[in-house]
């Protein structure tokens, strides 16, 4: 019985750890993609820092990608920038990698 009981404590401590592995790479994702966002719109460190911090929030508070992207492709609007959701969509799923995502 203590054999089994161990196997599965392992089990869970395992998808945990897959599930704490996964947020952080959402977030620093996210974290990316705002900077790549603020970049775009031309913010100072404090700006994008604040940007950054926000989206997070925005995420975990609201976790589906696709309000996350509707927000930045709407702030990048407002600032006169004309990106598509395709871009937006692949700066998250890079980080924010601006080799792996278009920018203008």
């Amino acid at each position: 019985m203590d054999s089994f009981k161990e196997r599965e404590q392992a089990a869970e401590a395992l998808y945990i750890r897959k599930q704490e592995e996964a947020f952080l790479t959402r977030m620093k994702n996210i974290w990316g993609l705002g900077r790549w966002a603020s970049g775009l719109m031309h913010f100072d460190e404090a700006k994008t820092t604040a940007y950054q911090e926000g989206l997070c929030q925005t995420a975990i508070s609201k976790p589906d990608d696709l309000e996350l992207c509707f927000q930045v492709r709407s702030d990048l609007c407002a600032a006169g920038l004309n990106i598509s959701d395709d871009q937006v969509k692949r700066a998250l799923e890079t980080g924010g990698n601006p080799a792996s995502a278009t920018s203008i």
